[in-house]
């Protein structure tokens, strides 16, 4: 009884257990290199937006979108809600972050890219 109850305990770990790891980096994921000089106060900081995206794979490799894909679709929220459709605005220190949760045979990988959106009033 001693013994069954041990490995109870032991399978509920490993079943109910689960791993998750963390990547951040701030890279220039867009397709242009646009250089905007801050030095001077002609802009104003409107707000800090973010969007993200995520897909689930299972044995870690069926399912899911590969991670430029969904650093793309992450990027793209991000935009819809930045509003910089109207006057001249732009995205600033853009940040992308990858985070994975694994349990047992299936993986959520998440994207956020986040960046603040600025105004320039001259």
């Amino acid at each position: 009884m001693k013994k069954l109850s041990l490995l109870l305990v032991f399978a509920s770990i490993f079943v109910l257990g689960s791993c998750s790891f963390h990547k951040g980096n701030m890279t220039n994921h867009t397709n242009h290199s646009t250089v905007v000089q801050l030095s001077e106060k002609n802009f104003k900081v409107k707000k800090r937006v973010e969007g993200s995206a995520s897909a689930t794979y299972f044995m870690a490799i069926l399912g899911g979108l590969s991670e430029k894909a969904l650093i793309a679709k992450a990027t793209e929220d991000m935009y819809e809600k930045a509003g910089m459709e109207d006057g001249a605005k732009a995205s600033i220190n853009v940040t992308v972050e990858t985070h994975n949760s694994i349990l047992l045979i299936i993986r959520t990988k998440t994207v956020t890219v986040s960046g603040t959106v600025i105004e320039f009033t001259k």
